[in-house]
């Protein structure tokens, strides 16, 4: 497969607005430099991932002895580091925002510990891939490119379970 790819995100963009994708994505116009919403949603996709690591290749006890907030909090300031080195060294966004963001992450994680068991079962499922890269050509010279959050198989029935990660 050639190098030439496009996104979910890049189609989404094209299909609401095609001057902005032009801009953006051919005449490379815009720089992305983050904002509080991608800081919180990769921040938030890490620390899942590492409590869903830990539970499947672990053990279930090492991953509640993780402290999740303190992962957020870590995740959160190193994609806010990076946002703001992308944007030149200027702030991306505001304390009190980073601050409701971070709560609001405690809210979801503290509802994912209380019902776990529903979603992520390690007696039927097991772990078979995190963040998988799916590439597959659409035309002869354009292949979609896209990530798989998290990827289970149930251990009796091989059935296979996709689940996308999303933080609303």
């Amino acid at each position: 497969m050639n190098k030439n790819y496009i996104s979910n995100s890049q189609v989404s963009k094209y299909n609401s607005c095609p001057l902005n994708y032009k801009l953006s994505y051919i005449d490379k116009l815009g720089k992305f430099s983050g904002s509080i919403f991608t800081i919180f949603g990769t921040a938030f996709h890490e620390t899942l991932q590492l409590y869903l690591d830990t539970l499947f290749n672990k053990s279930v006890k090492m991953a509640n002895l993780l402290s999740l907030e303190d992962e957020l909090m870590e995740f959160m300031k190193k994609e806010y580091l990076k946002a703001k080195e992308a944007n030149s060294g200027e702030d991306i966004c505001k304390l009190d925002d980073i601050k409701e963001f971070y709560t609001d992450g405690l809210e979801i994680l503290d509802y994912f510990k209380k019902h776990r068991s529903k979603y992520f079962s390690t007696r039927e499922w097991e772990l078979l891939e995190i963040e998988q890269e799916l590439l597959t050509p659409i035309t002869d010279k354009i292949n979609f490119k896209g990530y798989l959050d998290v990827v289970l198989k149930n251990k009796q029935t091989g059935k296979i379970k996709i689940i996308d990660i999303k933080t609303s």
